[in-house]
């Protein structure tokens, strides 16, 4: 297992936090890492399905006949029962249901039918035992010069357990381009084995499975009316078979994909595997788990949705590449390509995996309906990394649309790059998409996992809309250098709440980097009550965190750095934000600005802030009544704080005077204007800007203000004469102004020449 740890992109700055989390957030973490655990289950019983021996254990299921019946080989192409010298594929499956008998081929055999069977004991042309019901009988086919059979009504059902139809070397196509209706072929049975046949142009499907614990293998069904392939039994394993265009096809031909889906599961349909294969050219889609089917099916490992075998030409389906209504399905190892969109859910506990989603014309992976607890890629604790590549879609690489998409776990992937190299191949519209839904987790939020790489997208790198509330975004990487989003690393709008962003620990945090826009957004008057914590947010083309007219916001302990406008811009009538902890350096404007009318009663608390290009604190255009407090300033490229007020109002320090053991710092400010407003001094340990203006580099402490005017303050052992200071008003009028003047000049020596 890996443990990632946090990183940064410059120097070697710790990040200061912020202890402890709310009940509600340890409540929906603890959850979401009992889901994680279940969900690691789940993939490995998936896994473990895909390597198990190929015969599943007879007493989990129906029984198989133990007693080899009779072989019976076909030796023309004819589609009849006439008694002749030839066994014909329709003769051969009636004896092998029902014998001589009448639900069987209901006549004698005559010699030369007789000579094309074995090991059955025959008595006047009728079999007596030996071969038929009971028995596991095998169908084969003679060498010819031609080896596609024209059937001519519907062929009988298989209805005897254990039945093999084998139709090797040649491969042998039936075309079924004559009948009027019926199916290809239909396995009424249990543990029987096809192989090595070819369906085309069925007048309804064209395989159908109602049976359990069949295998189909060296399989191609194509043309067929409706469905390829519809199961409704269960512990079906379809193993090497093309449904719609062939493996080596360079594209769809008029009469290769089937008239709807691929592959159909229907009815109740369970535990059915479908491997090392592929499905493509079909009309509406390539693989149909609709919601009337069972659980724990599996597509993958190794079949190629929407591309050839080869993965060098596309044989796209209409429509969606996978479907999957039901619960707990999984798509492992598994491409999908060149589809509408690639995988649709609208299930629960399904779970994606090892899978590569890619040239889609809609979303890689898009989740509807009431889809809940769903994985989307893991590395964990019982199997393998499981993480996806979902890249070059034309809309989202992951899209969760709708109010009741639930607990869908993303973990591991690469949204917008391959998985075996970092590429630029991004998703047209952005990342991720959480649109309306709630208790989603984008990214691992426990340290056993990897990390989401989510880089190079054409929209937001994750966007969180609709009114969607308590989602989490955690470990993840979005946006690199050369690896861009082309939007926000982060936005979170349209009223949205209580999304937890980062966290604490190591393994919470996300790394939000040389995205175009900003690195987190939040925005609008109903989006409200969201928590930023830990993260940073570096090298972002606009600011490191955007703050526009949303109301009760919390923004602790992040590191925003060198970003290329503002590290956090709070603006557009912005109410009542926090930003605690923390540090904003470096950034091309200011390290905090609040920005237009009615941005008003934000809070800045505990923040480093230096050595950014203009100001460290920049209030301007309207915004008032914000505050401020306990800070760390330093090497700002104009001041510590400034509110663009002419002039500004800053409180007067009178005195710095001691008697050896205490130190008194004292003077005037502008009082209370009564209860509820409280006047308050802050005094700090002054070092200059870059342009000659005060900063506040250690906080001292806090001084109330008399009625008079006079304030004044012990100061701390050893905290020197050089000291600035900023008024503050709590409460209704609440406001912070800038640093006074230090005192550095008053008692610093003059130096004679």
């Amino acid at each position: 297992m890996n443990n990632f740890k946090y990183h940064q992109v410059t120097e070697n700055r710790e990040i200061p936090t912020v202890e402890g989390e709310g009940s509600a957030t340890l409540n929906r973490r603890m959850a979401l890492f009992c889901f994680a655990l279940a969900g690691a289950f789940l993939i490995a019983l998936l896994i473990a399905s895909t390597v198990l021996a190929e015969a599943p254990d007879a007493s989990m299921g129906p029984k198989q006949p133990q007693v080899t019946g009779g072989q019976f080989t076909v030796n023309t192409i004819n589609d009849d029962t006439i008694s002749d010298a030839y066994l014909t594929l329709r003769e051969a499956i009636l004896l092998v249901n029902g014998g001589t008998g009448a639900s069987g081929l209901n006549r004698p055999l005559n010699a030369g039918e007789i000579n094309q069977i074995s090991s059955c004991i025959i008595s006047g042309g009728f079999i007596n035992n030996g071969c038929g019901p009971g028995f596991s009988n095998t169908i084969i086919f003679q060498t010819g010069a031609s080896t596609t059979i024209l059937v001519l009504t519907p062929l009988p059902a298989i209805t005897t357990d254990g039945t093999t139809i084998d139709g090797s070397p040649n491969t042998w196509h039936l075309a079924m381009a004559s009948l009027g209706s019926g199916n290809g072929l239909f396995i009424a049975s249990n543990h029987n084995t096809i192989q090595n046949l070819t369906i085309s142009k069925s007048p309804s499907y064209g395989l159908r499975i109602d049976g359990d614990y069949n295998t189909i293998s060296s399989f191609w069904v194509e043309s067929a009316k409706w469905d390829g392939i519809v199961i409704s039994g269960s512990n079906n394993t379809i193993t090497g078979t093309s449904v719609g265009g062939y493996t080596t096809d360079t594209t769809c031909g008029n009469m290769q994909g089937n008239g709807q889906y691929g592959l159909h599961l229907m009815g109740g349909a369970a535990s059915n595997r479908f491997e090392y294969g592929s499905v493509g050219c079909n009309t509406n889609g390539g693989v149909y788990i609709e919601s009337t089917a069972g659980d724990s099916n599996v597509i993958g490992p190794k079949v190629n949705v929407g591309e050839n075998q080869y993965l060098n030409h596309s044989q796209g389906n209409t429509g969606p590449g996978i479907i999957i209504d039901s619960n707990s399905n999984g798509v492992i190892s598994t491409t999908v390509m060149n589809n509408t969109v690639g995988v649709r859910i609208g299930g629960s506990y399904n779970t994606i995996g090892g899978s590569v989603i890619d040239t889609n014309s809609g979303d890689g992976i898009y989740l509807h309906n009431n889809a809940g607890f769903n994985r989307i890629g893991l590395t964990g604790l019982l199997g393998p990394q499981l993480g996806n590549a979902i890249l070059n879609n034309s809309g989202w690489g992951v899209n969760m649309f709708g109010a009741q998409v639930n607990n869908t776990y993303i973990a591991a992937n690469r949204i917008g790059s391959k998985m075996t190299n970092l590429t630029s191949s991004g998703n047209a519209l952005g990342g991720v998409r959480v649109f309306g839904g709630h208790d989603n987790q984008v990214g691992d939020n426990n340290h056993w996992f990897d990390w989401n790489y989510i880089v190079a997208n054409g929209g937001d790198g994750i966007l969180i809309s609709n009114g969607a509330h308590d989602n989490g975004v955690n470990h993840n990487i979005i946006g690199m250098s050369s690896y861009n989003n082309s939007g926000n690393g982060i936005t979170v709008d349209s009223g949205s709440y209580y999304t937890t962003i980062g966290g604490t620990a190591d393994w919470l945090k996300n790394n939000i980097e040389k995205n175009d826009g900003n690195g987190i957004a939040i925005n609008g008057s109903t989006t409200t009550s969201n928590t930023i914590t830990g993260d940073l947010t570096s090298f972002n083309s606009q600011n490191g965190v955007l703050i526009d007219g949303a109301p009760h916001n919390t923004i602790t302990s992040i590191y925003d750095q060198d970003n290329l406008k503002n590290g956090i811009l709070i603006t557009n009538t912005a109410q009542f934000n926090l930003v605690s902890g923390g540090r904003s350096e470096y950034n091309g404007l200011n390290g905090i600005q609040l920005g237009g009318v009615n941005t008003y009663i934000n809070i800045i608390s505990g923040t480093i802030i230096d050595n950014n290009t203009v100001n460290g604190i920049d209030e301007r255009d309207g915004a008032l009544s914000n505050q401020w407090s306990h800070l760390n300033m330093g090497q700002n490229g104009a001041k510590g704080i400034d509110l663009h007020w002419v002039p500004a109002i800053t409180p007067i320090i009178m005195s710095v005077s001691g008697n050896g053991v205490i130190t008194i710092a004292s003077g005037l400010a502008i009082p209370s204007l009564g209860f509820p407003d409280i006047a308050f001094v802050e005094v700090y340990a002054s070092t200059l800007s870059q342009s000659g203006n005060p900063e506040g580099r250690s906080y001292l402490g806090t001084a109330a203000v008399l009625p008079n005017g006079v304030w004044w303050l012990p100061l701390p052992s050893g905290a020197g004469l050089c000291i600035t200071a900023f008024e503050s008003h709590g409460f209704y009028g609440t406001y912070s102004g800038e640093f006074s003047q230090n005192t550095c000049r008053v008692f610093m020596p003059f130096a004679k020449k």
